[in-house]
């Protein structure tokens, strides 16, 4: 069988070019490819989200009816896990409200987890109906 190789330019900067080639193997195409940068070199690393993360931490928070800030310093990270450990709760950004006619933010029920994909904890407010509920959080970097 032939194998048919294709070189197709994606990027082209001032520094680099990135590229893919297709070999295409067989009737039934299949095929494999291969990603590499400027100097024709196989890129095997990727950074993503979906990375490994290199450092991680925990975190508790006293949450009232009130927007609350996870973090009032700034915690890069690549996800933070909040857990509604003491009671419902509405997570979202600065603006997020409990009220369930006007609701703004995400309702946790208590006792669930939700993961939010964002690069620093304190980007989070979280918010409850009345009195105080605890709430932890879980972040890699």
């Amino acid at each position: 069988m032939a194998i048919n190789e294709q070189v197709t330019k994606i990027v082209d900067t001032d520094s680099t070019i990135i590229g893919a080639s297709v070999s295409q193997r067989g009737s039934k195409g299949a095929q494999s490819i291969e990603i590499v940068d400027g100097s024709g070199n196989q890129v095997t690393d990727f950074v993503g989200s979906n990375a490994p993360a290199t450092t991680i931490g925990t975190g508790t928070k006293t949450i009232t009816a009130t927007a609350t800030q996870l973090s009032a310093t700034s915690i890069s990270c690549k996800r933070v896990i909040v857990h509604a450990a003491g009671g419902h709760i509405v997570i979202g950004d600065a603006n997020i409200v409990y009220d369930e006619a006007t609701r703004r933010g995400i309702w946790l029920p208590k006792g669930n987890s939700m993961t939010f994909n964002i690069n620093d904890v304190n980007l989070l407010y979280a918010i409850v109906e009345t009195s105080s509920k605890n709430i932890s959080y879980y972040y890699e970097n």
